[in-house]
């Protein structure tokens, strides 16, 4: 569950915590499945499923480690991640370029990842990588990291699109990293794009 976890496979992990919480009821393993499916529940829904989830682990363990951690969560955590207005883009910092899919197309996600791959290897003045990562249910992003400013971000993602052989036409976003760490979060990635167009 735990390597499913790390390869976000977040729906899979929630149906196998669903399932274990059944079966381990009463059990001491309990509120250790309740307190990994809030973490899961905010990786695929976002923080208002992360606070409500972690809220029902302190209240209904409040007398279990378990408890007593989301309870720190709340206090200590939640404060920080519940920020979501988008900082504005400076000149230095890190970015991203975001091409967003549907993530059913895992096929067409895959091959855009390794031509990506093959992009990035290329730029010698970068230090550029690239992921797949869950956003939500229904949406995948393919991110380039490395990036050192919007303008850098921007211009990547144009030099693909219009001069590399490759002809990478799928629209992108360009974002800062404090940025998309809110979307991710917050799941607010169509207000950023309100903002941001």
């Amino acid at each position: 569950m735990y390597a499913q976890f790390e390869n976000q496979e977040y729906e899979k992990v929630l149906s196998k915590i669903d399932e274990y919480i059944l079966v381990f009821e009463g059990e001491e393993m309990l509120p250790k499945f309740e307190l990994l499916k809030a973490t899961v529940s905010g990786r695929l829904y976002g923080f208002e499923a992360y606070s409500e989830a972690v809220n029902y682990v302190a209240l209904t363990y409040a007398n279990k480690p378990e408890g007593e951690k989301a309870q720190k969560i709340i206090t200590d955590v939640l404060p920080k991640l519940a920020i979501k207005e988008f900082t504005s883009d400076s000149l230095i910092g890190n970015y991203k370029v975001v091409y967003q899919f549907n993530k059913v197309n895992t096929q067409e996600i895959a091959d855009f990842a390794k031509a990506m791959d093959t992009i990035v290897a290329k730029v010698a003045y970068y230090d550029l990588k690239t992921s797949i990562d869950v956003y939500n249910p229904e949406l995948s992003f393919v991110v380039v990291h490395g990036l050192k400013s919007i303008n850098g971000a921007e211009g990547f993602a144009y030099i693909i699109r219009d001069e590399d052989r490759l002809k990478i036409t799928k629209p992108s976003t360009a974002i800062s990293s404090e940025n998309y760490q809110i979307i991710q979060i917050h799941k607010n990635f169509d207000a950023y794009l309100k903002d941001h167009q």
